[in-house]
């Protein structure tokens, strides 16, 4: 089964953002407390942010802090990252079948196993990270 295990750390991008609150942290790796987004706001800050040491701050569509980006309050996203196991099969011929842990559960894996243990094929196994979808 899969489990979630980290993060990855993406520029901001305000859709998802919008979409999935709880992934938007500080640069500096704290997470605002409460932060909004002011559609009606026609001014180069339309986002304010609780910061870490109190008080708010502006912030521009594209997450950075007041004028320079690069600010360790930059607004940036935490995407969680799932583990998956993948087996792969491969044959002499070139061809390949492979499976998700979810999908390693039937009677064609089963089959593939028992030749890859009779030497028909080799199996490789291996983890990839999966970004969650916002």
């Amino acid at each position: 089964m899969s489990n979630r295990t980290n993060y990855k750390e993406q520029p901001f991008d305000l859709e998802t953002a919008l979409k999935n609150p709880d992934w938007v942290y500080f640069r500096n790796g704290y997470q605002p407390p409460e932060w909004h987004y002011f559609k009606e706001d026609k001014s180069y800050f339309p986002i304010v942010a609780v910061l870490p040491e109190g008080g708010t701050g502006s912030f521009k569509k594209d997450g950075s802090y007041r004028i320079n980006k690069g600010s360790e309050v930059d607004l940036i996203l935490r995407v969680p990252v799932t583990k998956m196991k993948v087996t792969v099969f491969v044959w002499d011929d070139g061809s390949t079948q492979s499976y998700s842990e979810s999908e390693s559960k039937g009677i064609y894996y089963d089959t593939f196993c028992e030749q890859a243990e009779q030497g028909l094929c080799a199996r490789h196994e291996f983890e990839v990270e999966v970004n969650e979808q916002p």
